[in-house]
Formats: structure tokens, sequence, C-alpha cells
């Protein structure tokens, strides 16, 4: 498994079973299916692991160039583990021991939700929630930025109430940044530098609602 996809070219769809066994029962309505000849290129997700029923659709289509780097990594390192494993340098345990996501990277970007209703802060921060691609995709394509990765932690930090008004509720959401040396390197050679300003303005994060996103800097 960690040999075949530490190799694997993600420019071709993971297909559990051929799309030719995943045909409606008979009697079901016609739902669009997953299908590599139409896909536009315009719009292919770096991943694509196809699920083996009707109808076949991609189950990472939320994915992004920052998801196919630390899933790349994350199996690279397993298959080293593994083979660590094999010549009893190590235990399996060691291939379960979680990822320590604050301590993963050097600088995070804060995406703050804040409701004066606890009711009403669940749906907000849900929705908040569903557009973090959005944000990912916006961090990692900017020409400002100087980014080589984005990584959204997969939980999220909350409710919990103002410190300085109880009555104020808040959640947090946290990415992970990793800048590309080379690519802020050349930025300063030609005079620029590294700005998140535009990604984080987009109109989601400019809504009525109140939302503060914030780039965390380590010492």
């Amino acid at each position: 498994f960690y040999f075949l996809y530490t190799n694997w070219s993600f420019a071709n769809a993971v297909m559990i079973a051929p799309l030719s066994e995943c045909q409606p029962p008979e009697g079901a309505a016609y739902i669009a299916s997953f299908n590599p000849q139409t896909l536009n290129p315009m719009t292919r997700r770096p991943i694509s692991i196809i699920t083996p029923t009707y109808p076949a659709a991609n189950a990472t289509f939320n994915s992004s160039q920052s998801t196919l780097k630390v899933m790349h990594k994350e199996i690279s390192d397993a298959r080293v583990l593994l083979a660590l494993v094999s010549r009893e340098k190590r235990t399996f345990k060691s291939m379960l021991t979680p990822m320590d996501f604050f301590k993963a990277y050097s600088n995070y970007v804060q995406v703050e939700a804040i409701a004066h209703q606890l009711d009403s802060l669940k749906p907000w921060y849900g929705y908040l929630e569903s557009q973090i691609r959005k944000l990912v995709e916006r961090l990692q394509f900017d020409d400002y930025a100087g980014l080589d990765l984005v990584h959204p932690c997969t939980q999220h930090f909350g409710p919990v109430s103002s410190g300085t008004d109880p009555e104020v509720f808040q959640v947090f959401f946290f990415l992970g940044l990793k800048f590309d040396a080379d690519l802020v390197e050349e930025m300063k050679q030609n005079g620029q530098s590294v700005n998140l300003t535009n990604p984080v303005s987009c109109r989601v994060f400019r809504s009525a609602m109140p939302l503060l996103p914030s780039l965390l800097l380590s010492d």
C-alpha cells in the first residue's frame, strides 16, 4: 500500500472498483456519475478517489494541492516507519502516533467566528467550516502569499464564551502555513513582501457576520 501510493501519480484516479460495476439497480433514477473522460482539465481536482457505488463520485472532491502534499508526506513517512518496524527498530505503535498539528508549522491563520447567541453560532460556524476549502485555495494560489502549502486543522475549537464578555461565544479554526523559501526569496529580490490580505478578504470573509481571520507568527 505505502509503496504503491508513495509512487502513485494522482493525475490518475484511484478506482476502487471499475466504473462498469457501478451501475444503477433496475428501476433506479438516472444520476450523473464520475467520468474521467468528460472532466474539464481546468476544474479537475488534485486527487480523485472514486466511490465503488452508484452513482460513482469523487470522494475527495474538496482536496487541494496542499492536501496532496500533506497526504504524500504522511504516506512516505509511514513507508519509512514500516521499513523500520520490519527491522524491529520501531513498533507498529509508532505508526499510530497522532500528528501534533500545532508543532508542525511555524505560522498559522486563525479564523474566529463570533455570535451573541449560542443557538445562532452553530449554523454560522458550520457554514464557515464549509468555506474553509475556498480560503485554502485562495491562500495557496495568491501571487503574494508565497506559500508552499496550507493545512487546515481537522477540528474546530469551541464554542467558548469570550474572556471579555460572557454573552459572546466564539469558535476557532486554524490553518497551518508552510512558506516556499525559494519563492519568498525571489519575491524579496523583486522588492515584494509576503501579504495575505487579499486571500483573507474574500467575500465570505467580509460578511456582515463577525469573522476575524488573522495571521499568527511564532517566535
